[in-house]
């Protein structure tokens, strides 16, 4: 039996043609690619409070039956409300069932840079899972291609973080099989439940009680020490859990950290905590870090 090193590495004989080189080549690209396991999804967050029913409802959609026609998942909703955090931890906690690997991009949909193209993110998905610099290389339907070939009876998640619209986000879909997609957008991306029976699930902000619980994980006794001004800082950050983190993450280990002081009005914490408010918050967040 001839082992795929002993192949690829194998000389050739001067009459050989070069079709027969290039054939072997893509032979042993083929071969080197299914060896490859990417592992791409970026460290989690911290700790998630108040979206058990949002995990489960993720655990039903793309790791439930086998027969189940489509497993793409899109996460929506406002700046800051936990979308990636959400995604990126679920993925996590599924890795086991994805044994062939997680496939993740920041597309950059939403933020001071352009957002990707689909044709950038096949490139990067493609020299991943181990395909040749030529695959990397052709037009946008030729890059989608293979990668849907590169992906057929393979389980992997495939993570799609901050995407900006349904056309970059539709060639880096797969075809039929094991592979589940996971989607994160402002955008409802509605055109992927008609066409692709992609489901879509609402990430909404904390309840008040949810968004205290998380500022006690994040700075701890000093939630109980002032109930009142936690509630404050909490309402203020409009219950989202970037903008919770974001006001107090700098000064979280200091255990001199006075809640009160920091919403009196006129404070530095208040000012930012006003300017994360709402839909602003993913505009604040550059602001409120420095």
């Amino acid at each position: 039996m001839v082992h795929h090193h002993e192949a690829l590495y194998a000389p050739t004989t001067d009459d050989e043609s070069t079709d027969d080189e290039s054939a072997g080549q893509s032979l042993a690209w083929s071969a080197l690619a299914t060896t490859v396991t990417p592992r791409q999804l970026p460290a989690a967050g911290g700790t998630l409070v108040g979206r058990a029913a949002r995990l489960s409802w993720l655990d039903e959609l793309l790791l439930g039956s086998e027969d189940r026609h489509s497993r793409i998942a899109v996460l929506t909703g406002m700046a800051g409300a936990g979308k990636t955090a959400l995604a990126v931890q679920w993925a996590h906690a599924a890795a086991g069932v994805f044994a062939d690997g997680q496939l993740y991009v920041d597309a950059r949909g939403f933020g001071p840079d352009p957002p990707l193209q689909p044709s950038e993110i096949l490139a990067v998905f493609l020299r991943a899972l181990g395909q040749s610099e030529a695959a990397e290389r052709g037009s946008l339907n030729e890059r989608a291609a293979r990668f849907r070939t590169a992906l057929t009876g393979r389980r992997m998640i495939v993570v799609l973080d901050n995407v900006a619209s349904i056309e970059q986000v539709r060639p880096l879909l797969p075809g039929t099989g094991p592979s589940a997609v996971l989607i994160t957008s402002r955008e409802r991306l509605r055109g992927l439940a008609v066409h692709q029976a992609a489901q879509v699930l609402e990430v909404d902000r904390l309840s008040l009680q949810d968004a205290v619980t998380l500022l006690h994980a994040a700075i701890g006794a000093r939630v109980a020490a002032d109930p009142a001004s936690t509630a404050l800082l909490a309402a203020r950050c409009a219950g989202l859990p970037l903008a919770l983190r974001i006001a107090v993450g700098r000064d979280a280990d200091r255990p001199s950290l006075n809640l009160a002081g920091r919403m009196a009005p006129g404070n530095r914490c208040h000012k930012k905590a006003a300017l994360i408010r709402g839909t602003r918050a993913a505009r604040g967040a550059s602001e409120v870090a420095h």
